[in-house]
């Protein structure tokens, strides 16, 4: 039986997350338990009392193009290993997916433990949206210069913090989380689970950087361009986060392209049938309506490849190009 948890059942989860994610810490573990999962909807097949597979869905504040919205972040899933390769999971996804559709979501997003991962979330219409790139250990030991100052935040930064970071995802992103407080608070409660730390650059009193780690690795760094030589990552990324596009129209509402014209796109959804079909896209400055059409299709996409190429990732060949600050930046840990 496929259901979602009531709020007393939620801990329920405990035993298959302490079997799926050996490598969590027992801080950490604490953390999710104690401040995440009472937020989340957690989405279970179930047989009786045992949770045979199950999908956590983070609420997350979100900025897509100018207008602010939510979506979900799909977290730890997990299938019993006993009840693994019987198809649970896909019929799981699927439930998942169509029930997030129903609700008005635009879309949701995920990151992938590995290849193999990628390969079946891509199944269920997800695709690469987000590169991340890794740390650069021999790096570490760079130092500000001149009048530039480094130094550990601490919780009277948040809202400075969060000022700067909304400026830096509005000037360079189309789709991103809210940096706003409630994101450091949460940051802050996170490093003291797992012993993390945010270091941030000043000068003149002004911020020009932040950066997310714990011990040697990255999580997050966000520098103003006129220090970005002093960055801890390398410059090559690697597939990262993964998205998928819930409602067409709703996403392009508020994304727009380089060029004004239409084009006439048969998309390819095997899960949400409103996406599925022929559309008549018309495109342009203000002007996005995606509407069914009986006319013969010019360009063919799965609802993975038009949500690579609408998120700014991988442009498709006959379809508009985006405006370029599309891109999507939701570097998440939990």
């Amino acid at each position: 039986m496929i259901r979602f948890l009531e709020d007393r059942e939620k801990l329920n989860i405990t035993p298959l997350y302490e079997e799926t994610f050996v490598e969590d810490t027992p801080e950490y573990r604490e953390y999710f338990y104690e401040e995440i999962v009472p937020n989340n909807q957690i989405a279970v097949d179930i047989e009786g009392e045992e949770i045979r597979s199950m999908v956590s869905l983070i609420p997350k504040s979100i900025m897509i193009g100018k207008a602010k919205g939510h979506c979900y972040y799909i977290y730890g899933v997990a299938t019993r290993e006993k009840y693994r390769k019987k198809g649970l999971m896909k019929n799981l996804m699927t439930e998942v997916i169509q029930s997030l559709h129903k609700n008005g979501e635009l879309f949701t997003y995920l990151i992938p433990s590995n290849a193999d991962k990628a390969n079946i979330y891509s199944k269920m219409g997800f695709e690469y949206v987000m590169n991340k790139s890794s740390n650069k250990i021999e790096e570490l030991r760079k130092k500000p210069t001149h009048s530039l100052v480094m130094r550990k935040a601490d919780y009277s930064d948040i809202s400075r913090l969060a000022i700067f970071a909304q400026s830096m995802m509005n000037e360079r992103y189309g789709i991103y989380l809210t940096k706003d407080k409630e994101y450091f608070k949460n940051i802050f409660s996170l490093m003291e689970a797992e012993g993390g730390r945010i270091d941030i650059y000043f000068e003149n009193k002004i911020i020009l950087g932040y950066r997310i780690g714990f011990g040697d690795e990255i999580i997050e760094e966000v520098l103003d361009e006129s220090i970005e030589e002093l960055s801890y990552v390398k410059n090559n990324p690697k597939p990262f986060a993964m998205a998928r596009i819930l409602d067409i129209k709703g996403v392009l509402a508020n994304l727009p392209t380089v060029q004004k014209g239409n084009v006439v796109v048969e998309v390819k959804d095997d899960i949400i049938e409103e996406n599925n079909g022929v559309f008549l896209w018309r495109y342009g400055k203000g002007v996005q309506n995606f509407e069914r059409t009986k006319s013969e299709p010019e360009v063919k996409v799965t609802i993975g490849e038009l949500t690579a190429h609408v998120f700014g990732y991988r442009d498709h060949t006959g379809l508009p190009k985006m405006v370029p600050n599309n891109g999507f930046f939701i570097n998440d840990y939990v």
